[in-house]
């Protein structure tokens, strides 16, 4: 698939080719244009076009923004929010004794197949051009537990996930299309993009990091 850049400058130089000579042209250099300068002009221009980013075709789908301006899929999984810990089903699986009920989403696989750079960016396009961009999505570190990514969303009493959540800045692209900046991610480590919705189903987006994990205490 071509680059932003690469239809642009096929797409230019196509034109230049119809005829270097019109009129406007001569009037205002009073010679022929030369083609190299024309080609390098052109390059500059499409470079310049692909700072901007393409614009995601589905409404509240994050996607990774690469550095051409194309866009790529994140990992896309179905899940709810389950309980841990308290008088729940779930209270075996408690982190200790003193621990209350802490929700999470279970993600099938302990890592994703989906790898960037953790200085990766995101596009997404609102339902609402007027929308809040801060209170679409939330980003967590997922923590690894049997084969599986668990992201917690939620604690009552005894553990606090505020740990987890990856702070963001936004930038708007156009309106109801804006860029996502997650502020430092650790390399080597499982991350889950979450829609702030009510309700226990969720569809999450999913992706790891490059590069080795910190070494420290194992969660």
């Amino acid at each position: 698939m071509l680059s932003v850049a690469t239809k642009i400058i096929k797409f230019l130089l196509a034109t230049c080719k119809i005829e270097l000579s019109y009129p406007f042209l001569l009037k205002h250099f009073k010679t022929k244009i030369n083609m190299k300068k024309i080609t390098f002009s052109i390059a500059l221009v499409a470079i310049g076009f692909a700072g901007f980013a393409q614009i995601p075709e589905f409404k509240n789908t994050p996607m990774i923004l690469k550095a051409d301006g194309t866009l790529d899929k994140l990992e896309k999984q179905s899940a709810s929010i389950r309980d841990k810990g308290g008088s729940n089903p779930f209270g075996s699986m408690s982190y200790g004794a003193n621990t209350k009920s802490v929700q999470f989403i279970s993600i099938t696989g302990a890592e994703s197949p989906v790898k960037v750079d953790p200085s990766v960016k995101f596009v997404f396009k609102a339902n609402d051009a007027e929308v809040d961009p801060e209170g679409v999505f939330i980003v967590y570190e997922a923590v690894i537990a049997k084969k599986m990514r668990e992201v917690y969303v939620k604690k009552d009493f005894g553990r606090n996930v505020k740990d987890k959540e990856v702070s963001l800045s936004f930038e708007k692209i156009q309106p109801g299309v804006y860029k996502i900046t997650p502020q430092n991610l650790k390399p080597g480590t499982e991350y889950g993009i979450v829609p702030n919705t009510e309700g226990a189903s969720k569809i999450v987006y999913l992706f790891g990091t490059t590069g080795e994990k910190p070494k420290g205490k194992k969660k």
